[in-house]
């Protein structure tokens, strides 16, 4: 696979920096903003409140929901927090059954779902694949990228037209190459773009769709060993890359998305300013491909690995994580920056070691993010999915802690669609390593009520 793969790659150096201080059970963090509605079944008798039991089905004070049942697919947790209620749920292991994985998703004009990732062929090599659902999870059409290389496909947006966009690499011994390729509805193979890079570290990272054409971001080795982060403008209609941005001074700057706000290109992710630890990165650029600014977080150890436009005034929705000075774990990070990226309002879960990983926006401006967080003291990893509203009270929080024993799974993208929210992500059997490696991935998707 490339070997910048994010989405799986930052679980295992998250799981490995975990402590056994880290807990199973979701508290609702220190945040002025968390909001939980409970109603009250108490007297005015003055005497102290009988303890309310969750899971009798009387909402008593303090209690988010009780449904009476522990299912916490249906809208209400064992714990009698708010949850999302699942209405279906698809896994898929591959055309050749040998593993697959899910690590972005869009929904198309028509409600389709449009999931990319991998599968792995019986010979072992990893291919990228795009998989287009119906909205009740019957598969329409799904294609693999037939290349040489172990391939992988990292991001996918759709235009109004139905037009599918994908971005990922393939990666050689000692070449690699990024790749964006172009579908029609009907899987037609419209076009394909290729930047073969002179050393195995490369990869387009992820895709916007703008009112002027497609852009693309990537991260790029070079012969001195740095990293370049590269964004590209492409004809929608060829692929072809009308221009690119110009090289800077040599960094070790990562990209992991890039959204189109107003007149400016933003691009998110980390940098490692002289081989330290990494910083949260967000980046500006003007249509043409100039670099307006660069604004590093320097107090804190982090990362940026999702973005979304809200709102009219061009403010964006940056989800990640962040290690604060003396910490061990991480705090997944939610934050709403305006068009001059200064903050308007920050959530930090700071109760779990947990991070975002995506994070999708509503025209009414709520949004859904998705991410993992790390079950107590163990290697095993649970997905971890939280809607909010635009001002950031939380609305629901979801933690899908019953795989079942030594199994993991983890959320990597997000998306809504019509009347609806769906989630994808992989999942595994921990044979007792934390990345899962030598594990038959497997990949999911996940529909909830848009509650």
């Amino acid at each position: 696979m490339p070997a910048s793969s994010p989405p799986l790659s930052c679980l295992i150096a998250f799981v490995a920096a975990c402590s056994a201080a880290c807990i199973e059970g979701y508290q609702v963090g220190q945040n002025p903003l968390d909001t939980d509605t409970a109603g009250s079944d108490s007297d005015d008798s003055g005497a102290e409140p009988t303890p309310g039991v969750c899971g009798d089905g009387v909402l008593d004070e303090g209690e988010a929901c009780d449904d009476g049942d522990d299912d916490p697919g249906d809208g209400c947790d064992l714990e009698c927090r708010r949850t999302a209620v699942v209405e279906w749920i698809r896994t898929d292991r591959g055309g050749a059954e040998q593993g697959a994985r899910a690590l972005d998703v869009a929904v198309d004009p028509t409600g389709r779902i449009v999931v990319v990732g991998g599968e792995s062929e019986a010979e072992g090599a990893e291919r990228g694949l795009v998989l287009v659902l119906d909205p009740g999870g019957e598969v329409v059409w799904r294609r693999t990228h037939a290349a040489s290389d172990n391939s992988l496909f990292v991001d996918v947006e759709v235009d109004a037209g139905g037009r599918i966009f994908v971005a990922g690499g393939e990666a050689g011994v000692t070449h690699a190459t990024n790749v964006v390729r172009g579908f029609g509805p009907a899987a037609e193979e419209l076009w394909t773009f290729r930047e073969t890079l002179p050393k195995p570290f490369g990869q387009t990272r992820a895709l916007a769709v703008g009112p002027d054409g497609l852009y693309s971001v990537s991260n790029e080795s070079r012969l001195d060993d740095s990293i370049q982060l590269v964004v590209r403008r492409h004809d929608p209609l060829t692929g072809i890359a009308i221009w690119q941005s110009l090289d800077g001074e040599p960094t070790k700057e990562y990209a992991a998305d890039i959204v189109v706000s107003g007149a400016r290109l933003a691009v998110v992710g980390t940098t490692v300013p002289d081989g330290q630890v990494p910083r949260p990165l967000v980046a500006s650029f003007a249509l043409d491909g100039t670099l307006v600014a660069s604004d590093i977080d320097e107090q804190v150890e982090g990362e940026w690995y999702g973005m979304a436009p809200i709102g009219p005034a061009g403010d964006l929705m940056l989800a990640g994580y962040v290690r604060h000075q003396g910490a061990i774990g991480g705090d997944a990070v939610l934050r709403r920056v305006d068009a001059a990226n200064q903050e308007v309002w920050t959530f930090y879960d700071d109760d779990a070691s947990e991070l975002f990983l995506n994070v999708a926006v509503r025209a009414d401006e709520t949004l859904v993010v998705t991410g993992a967080g790390r079950v107590g003291g163990s290697y095993d990893l649970y997905t971890y999915t939280r809607r909010f509203a635009g001002d950031g009270a939380t609305i629901w929080s979801s933690q899908h802690l019953d795989a079942g024993p030594d199994m993991n799974e983890q959320g990597a993208g997000v998306a809504f669609g019509p009347g609806f929210m769906v989630a994808v992500g992989l999942w595994w059997e921990d044979v007792g390593k934390p990345s899962g490696q030598g594990d038959q991935l497997n990949l999911w998707v996940r529909r909830f009520a848009d509650d």
